[in-house]
């Protein structure tokens, strides 16, 4: 995650609020009992670390009660990760085109 950014501002910076709403009223908050309660937002992504631990009373995001799409969010900040995204317009390495068969 960019140093000094906490999740839900990295959130709201990808998919907007949700104004009058809280996180702890999305569907897609998820509840984990391993002797204590976690809370974790799928759309942010999930692991067995602190680190995807999710708080109710943060204002929602705009990915409110929408189903979640594509990679979570905390795969694509991933620390130390210096590889982007391809870009579905280029051809990978080593990729041949159809143009012309």
């Amino acid at each position: 995650m960019p140093k000094g950014i906490r999740k839900i501002e990295l959130m709201h910076q990808q998919f907007g609020r949700c104004d009058g709403h809280t996180c702890g009223e999305c569907s897609n908050l998820t509840t984990h009992c391993y002797g204590r309660t976690y809370q974790k937002c799928l759309v942010y992504g999930e692991s067995s670390s602190e680190a995807s631990d999710w708080t109710k009373r943060w204002p929602a995001c705009g990915m409110f009660n929408r189903q979640p799409t594509g990679r979570p969010v905390m795969q694509m900040i991933r620390r130390g990760s210096s590889k982007k995204d391809p870009d579905p317009e280029q051809p990978l390495d080593g990729q041949i085109k159809m143009e012309g068969f």
